[in-house]
């Protein structure tokens, strides 16, 4: 028998950065997890500054952020930029506040591959390329991609994309007709995203926490929910190493084929 009532705070999960970096599942799903479980928890905050990243990795933490909103309140704050995957992940919340000329929208599908054939010729490069399929180096940078293989590209990003088109009419209470007028991958101001249904209001983080606790019918009560820094992250910025680590890592991720929202 519980003598006392938990008091219920609203949890403010921060999710800044490209998405499949600084924002990805394995940081972010277990805080998520967290608050969807926790009893101390009535609703909860998105603190969204992100240009958007990687389709998969986008729609692995909608799907989290859609489980805490089953059961709890979810308003998504939109700060800086929420633009393509983030407003992706955004479009899983009830509602979605907007700081005023912050950037949103963006709907659309992207995919990058780097061709370094003219590179490689120049250096005297080449490739012996074994495979077991005719399709199976398409996204090789030796390379210029076939006709066939752009059709087939083509096909996945349409997938992709009409997966897009239905996460933002259902999140936001749209026809799928509406969504795909403004899906062109334009980006717009906070205002005229709230002129277009894309937002509930303009506000800022403070705001939203109010929405988020009124929407609960809690007290204002603020906690946030961020992961634990790992050890060797923490020897790294003590020795400065950290700005070296992310470049190479952006290199890297930059480097890699992929759909990109």
């Amino acid at each position: 028998m519980r003598l006392f009532a938990v008091p219920k705070r609203v949890a403010v999960i921060e999710m800044q950065g490209t998405i499949g970096r600084g924002v990805r599942g394995a940081v972010h799903l277990p805080l998520l997890d967290r608050a969807r479980k926790s009893p101390a928890v009535g609703a909860v905050v998105l603190s969204i500054d992100s240009p958007g990243g990687s389709a998969s990795a986008s729609e692995e933490v909608y799907l989290g952020v859609s489980r805490v909103a089953e059961v709890k309140p979810v308003v998504a704050c939109i700060q800086g930029s929420g633009t393509s995957g983030a407003y992706y992940i955004a479009s899983a919340a009830n509602k979605i506040v907007a700081v005023r000329n912050a950037l949103v929208g963006s709907i659309g599908v992207i995919f990058a591959q780097p061709i370094a054939e003219q590179l490689f010729q120049k250096l005297g490069i080449a490739f012996s390329i074994q495979k077991t399929g005719a399709h199976k180096d398409m996204f090789g940078p030796w390379r210029m991609p076939t006709s066939e293989e752009n059709q087939k590209l083509q096909s996945l990003m349409d997938e992709v994309f009409t997966r897009f088109i239905q996460v933002v009419a259902a999140g936001r209470h749209l026809e799928e007709a509406k969504v795909r007028e403004l899906a062109t991958g334009e980006v717009f101001t906070s205002q005229r995203a709230l002129t277009l249904g894309l937002i509930d209001e303009l506000g800022d983080l403070d705001s939203a926490i109010d929405t988020a606790a009124g929407l609960a019918k809690i007290k204002r009560r603020v906690a946030y929910l961020r992961p634990p820094r790992r050890r060797f992250s923490i020897l790294r910025a003590a020795f400065g190493q950290d700005l070296v680590y992310s470049f190479m890592e952006e290199v890297e991720l930059g480097l890699q084929p992929k759909l990109w929202l």
